[in-house]
């Protein structure tokens, strides 16, 4: 009687283990691996770490492009021209020039142009992040901010995935 009991116990850890069920950002993921997988659990631990390091909901890419922005709301049209850090669908971060104060929760619009499409890109975003950077070269500090998208126009979105897409793609 007491080795069906151990055959029941093993074969439910085994199930137990090889189907484990993570929640990872709201999204169900299951790993299934076969028994052989099992027994080695330096495999299931990287598909584990793996899962956990991309918590972004939309890839961001490194890229240095030209950019406008403007405060809100504003009574002045006063673009400021600098240059973008990274982009993604959910938004983009850039460098504030060293006049302009940038706060966490402000609206800006944004204008950006990226040398392989024609024509400029718009959207409006809330500032969700602020930071300083130490730059060796010129031994001064650069203020960045992160703005999340709260509108753009659905032609420009298109292109913008598209082109996130097949930058992606390329690397």
């Amino acid at each position: 009687m007491m080795i069906y009991f151990y055959i029941f116990l093993r074969d439910f850890l085994v199930d137990f283990f090889i189907n484990i069920r993570l929640i990872v950002g709201g999204v169900f993921m299951q790993i299934n691996e076969n028994f052989e997988d099992y027994e080695n659990l330096d495999a299931i631990t990287s598909k584990l770490d793996q899962s956990f390091r991309e918590k972004r909901r939309y890839p961001r890419i490194d890229y240095i492009f030209d950019i406008k922005y403007e405060v809100l709301p504003t009574t002045t049209k006063q673009e400021i021209m600098t240059k973008g850090k990274d982009i993604s669908l959910g938004g983009v971060s850039f460098e504030v020039k060293d006049n302009q104060e940038i706060k966490i929760g402000m609206f800006l619009v944004v204008k950006f142009s990226i040398k392989e499409l024609s024509g400029e890109l718009k959207a409006m975003g809330k500032v969700v992040r602020t930071w300083k950077e130490m730059d060796n070269s010129q031994q001064k500090e650069r203020k960045f901010c992160a703005v999340k998208f709260t509108a753009v126009d659905p032609t420009d979105y298109e292109i913008l995935n598209n082109f996130i897409r097949e930058h992606l793609s390329n690397k």
